[in-house]
């Protein structure tokens, strides 16, 4: 009989792991069909996806960490660091002067940790934007660490359009790390 069980437990184990692993697969198959259609609808359409708040309103790219990850507009349910990274209110998009995009994110195990590697970027890596048609370079120059208390500074060059990536810092709940990216180039894709 305790042999019936364990076995009976096993299998209920093996049958658990194979439908997260689907699941995942599944989950990164729709992320890939979704980036192809952001980039296959602007190579065909200029329209202003700004407005359009439940399709991607860009691409964020860490090569370092191999991270692909469509943002949503600022404005759609779907930006939301509970389900996604989110596009923080007071940013500015990329093609505007001396702004500044920040963007936070979860760390850690659960399925919507899409910074949990984050902390291993270093000054000098880079990150992209893909962005109404252009693609957007930032070379990491700073990162530092901040009491997670809600409020955030933001140490940055106000003459230089920015990047700001945020998520909790790696093995400490109280703290939050924030990497900064200076913008190097804008190229057409």
């Amino acid at each position: 009989m305790i042999k019936r069980i364990g076995l009976l437990l096993i299998g209920i184990s093996i049958m658990w792991i194979l439908n997260t692993i689907i699941n995942d697969k599944k989950e990164d198959i729709i992320e890939k069909n979704n980036i192809d259609m952001f980039f296959e609808k602007e190579e065909g359409d200029n329209t202003n996806k700004d407005t359009n708040i439940n399709e991607y309103l860009m691409i964020l790219e860490i090569p370092k960490i191999k991270l692909k990850k469509g943002l949503y507009n600022i404005k759609s349910f779907q930006n939301n660091v509970n389900q996604n990274l989110e596009i923080i209110d007071s940013s500015k998009m990329p093609d505007i002067e001396k702004g500044n995009l920040v963007i936070a994110g979860h760390s850690g195990t659960s399925d919507v940790s899409y910074f949990r590697y984050l902390y291993k970027l270093v000054i000098n890596d880079y990150c992209y934007i893909y962005y109404n048609g252009r693609k957007y370079t930032y070379k990491i120059v700073n990162i530092y660490n901040e009491k997670k208390d809600g409020k955030i500074n933001i140490h940055k060059d106000s003459d230089v359009r920015t990047i700001t990536l945020i998520t909790c810092t790696l093995n400490n709940d109280n703290m939050q790390t924030i990497y900064i990216g200076n913008l190097v180039n804008i190229e057409s894709y």
